[in-house]
């Protein structure tokens, strides 16, 4: 699919040239189209260079455009920072916001949704009292303006949670969530797709926690309403189906941990290709319940996959590439290679600590 559509994108472009000349606005949307697409492939130098490329257009033009330059440069800055460029994004990140603010004005979603971001970046570079600030900061000015009930109120607890979990302030961050959840049943009803969201961020956190019976109510009903609402293939029902998997391998139920993940890696391999970043954590997952269940060479297979999909999205060093590392030499252990295992254990130290 991501073929096809990178095949018809090309000829959009094509098309355009022509009919509006390089230098033109379309040419700007095409562009930023284009490297949306090579993110999903994840071929992170192209996206750079087609946003980059997008933005180059744009300067030259007699017109500022905010609302497009903003685009361009949270699409810029999404590329940087999956790629562990963060100060750079943070950079992007803030020349969007400043675009978006003089077209919209500083409360509207869109200008909150990329301090969201931020704050996401600054919770990833270690700055966490910042990144508490942002958060604090939008979730009180969301609350003036909107009111306490109101689904921007949510949308922002969301994020702090997520801050408070990284920094294992786990209660605070179960608080958060919990309110999130109360306020968009609230807000859309108790079988909505933004309540399934907030049931996942729970059953994810109750994963990690090791409450295993909450985060199984949690992560069941997300998937009964995600299952309902977007169908048997989608790809937030992949994410809460590795969650319900990573659940049941805290519980011993490996057979149960191996189902749901080889559903949640079709469903991820359709909705994102077989190569896709997306893919290589439940690969991962799927090594460790194969080889609990004794399927050695199966475990084996599915590590390496997880580990070729990790080399090939980023470039050393990087904290994802010795996390892979790390991930794969455990797997060459439990299987009885040992040297192999430490050789492996070496490169993901070298990777870590660079």
């Amino acid at each position: 699919r991501l073929q096809l559509a990178m095949q018809l994108m090309d000829e959009s472009i094509a098309f355009v040239k022509i009919a509006h000349g390089e230098h033109s606005l379309e040419m700007i949307v095409r562009y930023g189209s284009r490297s949306a697409i090579e993110l999903a492939m994840s071929q992170m130098d192209k996206a750079k260079t087609s946003v980059l490329r997008g933005l180059q257009i744009l300067d030259a033009m007699p017109d500022d455009h905010l609302y497009h330059r903003a685009g361009l440069y949270s699409q810029l800055a999404h590329v940087l920072a999956l790629n562990g460029e963060h100060e750079a994004a943070i950079a992007a990140y803030l020349r969007a916001k400043q675009s978006l603010e003089t077209v919209v004005g500083p409360d509207h979603p869109e200008v909150q949704a990329l301090i969201g971001n931020l704050g996401y970046l600054y919770t990833k570079m270690g700055d966490y009292e910042l990144a508490e600030q942002v958060f604090s900061e939008a979730l009180n000015a969301a609350r003036k303006r909107f009111g306490p009930d109101h689904p921007s109120v949510a949308t922002v607890l969301n994020n702090r949670a997520q801050l408070y979990r990284t920094i294992g302030r786990y209660e605070e961050c179960k608080n958060d969530n919990l309110e999130a959840l109360r306020i968009r049943e609230k807000a859309f009803g108790p079988d909505s797709a933004q309540v399934a969201n907030t049931c996942n961020n729970l059953a994810s956190l109750c994963a990690f926690v090791g409450d295993n019976e909450s985060g199984q109510i949690f992560g069941e009903r997300a998937r009964r309403i995600r299952e309902i609402v977007f169908g048997p293939t989608h790809a937030h029902l992949g994410n809460t189906l590795s969650i319900l998997g990573m659940l049941a391998m805290n519980a011993l139920k490996f057979q149960d941990a191996y189902d749901h993940l080889k559903r949640a890696l079709n469903i991820k391999e359709l909705n994102h290709g077989p190569e896709n970043i997306e893919v290589a954590p439940v690969l991962s997952n799927l090594s460790m319940a194969s080889s609990e269940l004794g399927r050695l060479s199966e475990a084996k297979e599915f590590a390496e996959r997880s580990w070729k999909i990790v080399d090939a999205t980023f470039r050393s060093p990087h904290l994802e590439r010795g996390t892979g590392l790390n991930n794969l030499a455990g797997m060459y252990s439990r299987i009885g290679q040992k040297e192999r295992s430490l050789q492996t254990f070496h490169l993901a130290e070298a990777e870590l600590m660079a």
